[in-house]
């Protein structure tokens, strides 16, 4: 699995990428020549991320949800290749940003009888727009909905049967929770955020048959885990 960015990239921690790397051993052996921590771990993160976003890829990739992305003329099918393969980062978070917020508004229709109320889509016309524009904004303003939905939805959720398809949608809203989870723990700097989201994460890599990730993720978690005891001045 390769990446190429021909134009720079916004990174998971906030840095901006415009390098080409076209093999992930080559990452790997660039890391392993890289002795200050603080540099390795940028680098690990960044394996991590585009692997979490590659699973989220393989999740729906075949589902239907990329048909319907394709029939609406929204992405077009080489587009979405890039995005499911886990290449496109930028483009991949918004697609998944916007499809899950698609599905949480499907349910809310499906368990609300009347509209949404109008405070809720100003909020979703200000993510709209947050989106196209690309502005820092969007996580923030995703989180608000979710926290939304959270407390007035969810909890109305057991009174209604779920089918396999609402199962599958779920799941998938899981897991592009758990993917935002690590983003912002980069992001922030929250180190046990960060060991927390790895903790959630990971089980994707074993679901969708990213080999080297599922067997080398639980070690790297062990790993940073034994600093607290082996390395205090580190952790």
């Amino acid at each position: 699995m390769g990446f190429k960015f021909s134009h720079p990239c916004t990174l998971p921690w906030g840095g901006v990428c415009n390098f080409t790397l076209r093999k992930t051993r080559s990452i790997y052996n660039f890391v392993q020549n890289v002795h200050n921590f603080t540099n390795k771990m940028l680098f690990y993160r960044f394996l991590i991320a585009f692997a979490a976003l590659h699973a989220l890829g393989k999740t729906l990739d075949g589902s239907g949800i990329d048909t319907c992305s394709i029939e609406s003329g929204t992405y077009t099918s080489a587009a979405l290749r890039g995005i499911f393969g886990g290449k496109a980062y930028k483009r991949g978070v918004e697609y998944h940003l916007t499809t899950s917020l698609a599905i949480m508004m499907m349910k809310l229709e499906s368990i609300s009888p009347g509209p949404p109320p109008e405070a809720l889509r100003a909020q979703c016309d200000a993510f709209k727009k947050a989106l196209h524009t690309r502005s820092p904004d969007m996580v923030k303003l995703y989180g608000d909905i979710h926290s939304w939905y959270s407390q007035k939805v969810k909890p109305q959720q057991a009174d209604t049967g779920e089918g396999k398809l609402a199962h599958f949608l779920i799941q998938y809203l899981e897991q592009v929770e758990s993917f935002l989870h690590l983003i912002s723990s980069c992001r922030s700097g929250d180190w046990e955020g960060y060991l927390a989201a790895l903790e959630g994460i990971i089980k994707y890599f074993f679901a969708r048959d990213l080999l080297n990730y599922a067997r080398l993720m639980p070690v790297h978690l062990a790993q940073m885990n034994a600093l607290e005891h082996e390395d205090p001045t580190t952790w």
